[in-house]
């Protein structure tokens, strides 16, 4: 396997892919629960209905995800994949207004990723399904589905800080050599401090603030996601990094 860092590759013994940053500046890019990414902020929020997902963002001060890119769709897949494997997600796009007319969160005019990401035979229900997702088995690809499911969204809003950033952080989360989340394997041996925590973003952001953790675990405790900080990576501690049979994710900053 390798180690993948989006768009070029480093010879090491796993394989990684860049899910999200943090950047060093005050105040910081994010709200807590938010993650970084290139100019924006996002967050996972649980299952609802489109517009019950849409007040949760607004509530937030923001919108549905709404991809302008295949990375930027990307990003949200592997969010959402991380919570739940067999995901499905809210896009925030919809044709409620006329039928056919698909408008985007935030966008005005049309959206070219939009035309460009239906899956084959999208959209194809008419009136009755009139807002966009995209889920697991789909290849990041969206469909049209009723309004009213019970689906998974991610918020986005505005970073507030990224003009005063000097040295964001990128985290990687493993992948096996077909592409998917390794959700078994973690740093043993090396854990600094361990906590009850609300997401998979605290627990990085809580990695940044700790001046000696150099990775984290993300495993399931009773039924709540509990953070491990390390102070090492599998690229120092190659053996330590090990299937434990159980629910785990880990993640270690990766270079710019």
């Amino acid at each position: 396997m390798l180690l993948v860092k989006v768009s070029f590759v480093l010879a090491i013994s796993s394989a990684f892919l860049v899910l999200w940053g943090w950047c060093d500046c005050v105040p910081k890019c994010c709200p807590s629960k938010w993650l970084f990414w290139r100019r924006s902020c996002y967050r996972l929020i649980s299952p609802a209905s489109w517009e019950a997902s849409r007040s949760t963002c607004d509530e937030m001060g923001g919108l549905i995800a709404a991809p302008h890119s295949h990375e930027e769709n990307e990003f949200i897949a592997r969010m959402a994949q991380i919570e739940k494997h067999n995901y499905r997600l809210w896009i925030g796009c919809n044709d409620r207004e006329a039928e056919g007319e698909w408008v985007c969160e935030g966008q005005k005019g049309k959206n070219s990723f939009l035309d460009q990401n239906w899956d084959l035979g999208e959209p194809n229900s008419g009136s009755s399904e009139n807002c966009a997702f995209t889920r697991w088995q789909a290849n990041g690809k969206w469909h049209d589905v009723s309004c009213d499911r019970q689906l998974h969204a991610v918020c986005v809003r505005d970073a507030t800080c990224v003009s005063q950033s000097k040295h964001p952080r990128h985290y990687c989360v493993s992948l096996d050599n077909r592409g998917r989340l390794l959700n078994s394997t973690c740093l043993v041996g090396r854990v600094i401090r361990g906590f009850v925590t609300d997401s998979f973003g605290a627990c990085g952001s809580a990695c940044v603030e700790d001046g000696d953790c150099r990775s984290f675990n993300v495993r399931k405790k009773n039924g709540e996601k509990y953070c491990q900080l390390n102070n090492s990576t599998s690229s120092d501690d190659r053996e330590q990094l090990q299937d434990v049979g159980a629910f785990c994710v880990y993640s270690e900053i990766c270079e710019n």
